[in-house]
């Protein structure tokens, strides 16, 4: 039985990819590590309030990107405070 190929990509899928990979380059680390540090803080703001509320999921965003990661080092969940 042989194996199916995947199908070569279009010329608009692949310009895609180019522009994609170029965006890539470009982008800087710092930047990325602030846009995470955003984006935890805002989930976490918007699990204090209204139909989401969720006050772990809060607390995690409170601590951060080092949160879940330095409950796993310790051998917890990276849930709740320490």
């Amino acid at each position: 039985m042989a194996e199916e190929q995947p199908p070569e990509p279009s010329e608009s899928e692949q310009e895609l990819v180019e522009q994609l990979q170029a965006e890539l380059s470009r982008l800087k680390v710092s930047d990325l590590l602030l846009q995470t540090v955003y984006t935890i803080s805002s989930l976490g703001y918007h699990r204090l309030s209204g139909e989401n509320k969720d006050l772990e999921q809060a607390r995690a965003g409170d601590r951060g990107p080092e949160g879940p990661a330095a409950g796993a080092r310790r051998g917890g969940s990276g849930r709740g405070r320490p």
